[in-house]
This record gives structure tokens, sequence and C-alpha cells, in this order.
């Protein structure tokens, strides 16, 4: 029995170590946000959940992920890149060739099945670089294959971003 304390002793020394270095503000992951975004499917709106927002310096990239309940469908992805500020504003899906940005906008039934943007937009309406902070609305049509879907009445509210 000696040797079973020692052993649980050691694991919970072990585990409560990696907690602690693992939750340090740049090291976290999905954060659950029950009332930071919404978003609409057809008929169907989802609500909070897990979220995880980052922001890439090196690569001047912004990526958010929201996850309802259960994570692994019905999530949405939106990529930003070319600009290290996002003034408030409204930003068109796809590639805008004059201010080199790009705004992918994405949504998953599942894991393998990704409906992208062709038509939409995203309204940054406040970015906050010093409390890491931002919040907008939007809304895109998907197509995947020959099927479309719209997202609608899309919003996050006061994300928290991280830096990578």
């Amino acid at each position: 029995m000696t040797g079973f304390r020692v052993l649980l002793i050691a694991f919970g020394v072990v585990t409560g170590t990696w907690l602690l270095s693992s939750c340090g503000k740049e090291n976290a992951g999905p954060l659950f946000s029950p009332q930071s975004f919404s978003y609409k499917v057809e008929s169907v709106t989802y609500a909070g959940g897990l979220t995880d927002v980052g922001y890439t310096d090196s690569l001047k990239t912004f990526h958010l992920e929201f996850y309802h309940n259960p994570v692994y469908e019905n999530y949405l992805f939106i990529n930003l890149s070319g600009a290290s500020y996002w003034a408030p504003g409204v930003y068109a899906a796809g590639y805008d060739s004059i201010s080199n940005r790009n705004v992918e906008l994405i949504f998953f039934r599942d894991g393998s099945h990704p409906y992208y943007a062709v038509t939409g937009n995203l309204t940054i309406t406040s970015f906050d670089t010093v409390n890491q902070v931002m919040s907008g609305k939007f809304q895109f049509n998907g197509t995947l294959n020959n099927s479309l879907l719209h997202i609608t009445l899309g919003t996050f509210d006061n994300l928290r971003y991280r830096k990578q």
C-alpha cells in the first residue's frame, strides 16, 4: 500500500504541475463562452459553447473558432489574414487585392463537410488591442458541392483573443 501512496502522490504532483503550467494566457486553448457568440444556419440557431480565438503576429492572421454542443458538428471558423490591425468596418468574404486582406468564413456540418462562403461579409464592431478583445457580426452563404447553406445573424461579443 505504501508504494501505491507514493505513486498516487507523484501522479498528483505531475498532474498539478502540468495544469498550472498549461493555464497561462498564451497557452490557453478553447474557452467556454456561453454568451459570446451566436449564429443561425437556415432555421436553427446556435449560441454559446467553446471559442478559440488567436492572433499570430508573424503571419498577420486571426483565427476564430465557434463550437456549439456537441463540439464535433455545426461549428464555424472565421479566418482573417493580411493585416495586423482590423479596424471596425465591413469586410466582404474573400480576398481583397487592393488591401491585401482575406476574410474566410466556413461552416462545418461535421469535421469533414465544410461549407465555404461564396458571398457574405464580416463586420468588426470593436477591436481592442490593449485588452485583446474583439466584437462583430457576420452573415454568408456557404457551399459544399451543389449544396447551399445560409448562415445569418452571426454575432460575437467581447471575445478575448490570444497572441500566439
